[in-house]
């Protein structure tokens, strides 16, 4: 088989197989994202929970749907490029968001939330070392009283 035949051969996907490959392109740009995207979105969800519009503990959820909300964009603006409106498309991206910015925002949130946990016990333990014990009494001994 020549070049050009399996050139041919590894272009010419069936339908379902165009799409599992779009799926896992999107699965595996989306890893990348959490890394790269995540503290980012971390910081964004931040700033958006001190305007107190949010109660504590929602710090994920608004992440996630953050993240959905920008990915289903995306969708929207690829499907805007090719002109015509194609849902796959669109939930592609809101499920690239949701896995890529959503995840990777609640990821580095906790990441953080475990170093500043860990800090909070190194700093209670090197406090707590430092402190004499505080129930110290003097015992006076018959050597001590002999000198």
């Amino acid at each position: 088989m020549d070049t050009q035949q399996h050139v041919a051969t590894a272009v010419s996907l069936d339908p379902h197989q165009h799409l599992g490959l779009i799926v896992g392109l999107v699965v595996a740009a989306s890893l990348a994202l959490q890394t790269a995207l995540g503290p980012a979105m971390a910081n964004i969800c931040e700033a958006i929970k001190a305007t107190k519009r949010f109660p504590e503990g929602y710090g994920g959820v608004i992440s996630l749907a953050l993240g959905t909300g920008l990915g289903t964009v995306a969708g929207l603006l690829a499907c805007a490029q090719s002109a015509q409106f194609t849902p796959l498309w669109v939930g592609i991206g809101a499920f690239a968001g949701l896995i890529g910015l959503g995840a990777g925002g609640v990821r580095s949130h906790l990441v953080v939330q475990g170093y500043q946990q860990q800090a909070a016990q190194e700093q209670s333990t090197a406090n707590q070392a430092a402190q004499p014990p505080a129930n110290l009494t003097v015992v006076k001994t018959t050597e001590d009283e002999a000198a």
